[in-house]
């Protein structure tokens, strides 16, 4: 097994390109490195973990890998995306045992040098007024909290997620704009406060067993899909405006609460 060593992005690009990529990891870097390679050209095929920990089953629309249950097969590109460097070589010394062309560690330094977007992860608060980018994605994971104040502009195609625990909570008055994916999931909280404003064409999803909030007089756009699942909630308090061509969903013990004075659209969609 050659183990080589990314200390640029790019390196990964170089390393990764036209091979057959595995990300070992499943957490926030692992996560980051997936959606930056991704966006450069480079197909990942799977995340590895070992079956010794407790895993999702899918990490960004791909399966995760319990590699002892793949112990007979040939990995190309195996990118290890954990933080901690005791952790690392330990877990490089492991891999050692399978069958692996090309193991690819990644400098510290790398760990929010991603160029392609702002990424703000574990502890992190945004301060009003302020302005999230477009395409951003928002990470908490492991008992972290992000705190988005009042006033705040949060842009198009941004991604928010929440789990293992964490909570994220959005002041009143802001802006979420269009094709905002919103995710809580493994108790997390995810809390949206008074008066904001959510745009069209959101996806918004509650499950294992967390919360999603959204306070008084919030207004939600039209073509929004809201859904809760495996015991998770999604509440609208008081006096919310829901608009036309919305889906809203509750499933596997899933709740989703609406407060009085609830304005829903036309031609809304109930499951």
């Amino acid at each position: 097994m050659e183990v080589l060593r990314a200390t640029k992005c790019e390196d990964l690009i170089k390393i990764g390109g036209g091979r057959s990529v595995f990300i070992y990891g499943a957490k926030t870097i692992a996560q980051r490195a997936c959606l930056y390679l991704e966006r450069h050209g480079v197909t990942v095929t799977a995340f590895l973990v070992s079956e010794r920990y407790e895993n999702p089953e899918t990490v960004e629309g791909h399966p995760v890998w319990r590699i002892e249950q793949h112990a007979a097969e040939t990995f190309d590109v195996v990118l290890v995306a954990v933080s901690g460097l005791k952790v690392l070589r330990a877990i490089v010394k492991a891999l050692r045992a399978y069958e692996i062309s090309t193991a690819v560690t990644l400098s510290p330094n790398m760990y929010d040098a991603f160029p392609m977007q702002d990424i703000l992860t574990d502890r992190v608060q945004i301060a009003s007024p302020e302005l999230v980018a477009e395409d951003a994605e928002i990470f908490a994971d492991e008992t972290s909290e992000i705190i988005i104040e009042e006033g705040v502009e949060v842009s198009s195609d941004v991604v928010i997620l929440a789990s293992d625990h964490s909570t994220i909570r959005i002041g009143k008055d802001t802006f979420l704009d269009k094709r905002a994916h919103v995710f809580a999931d493994e108790t997390s909280v995810l809390n949206i406060g008074v008066e904001g404003i959510v745009g069209e064409q959101c996806y918004i999803v509650s499950e294992k067993n967390s919360s999603m909030i959204f306070g008084d007089r919030v207004h939600l756009g039209a073509f929004t899909n809201f859904c809760s699942s495996q015991e998770g909630s999604v509440r609208f308090m008081d006096d919310v405006e829901v608009s036309s061509r919305n889906i809203m969903g509750a499933s596997e013990r899933g709740v989703l609460f609406l407060g009085e004075e609830t304005t829903i659209g036309e031609n809304g969609w109930f499951s």
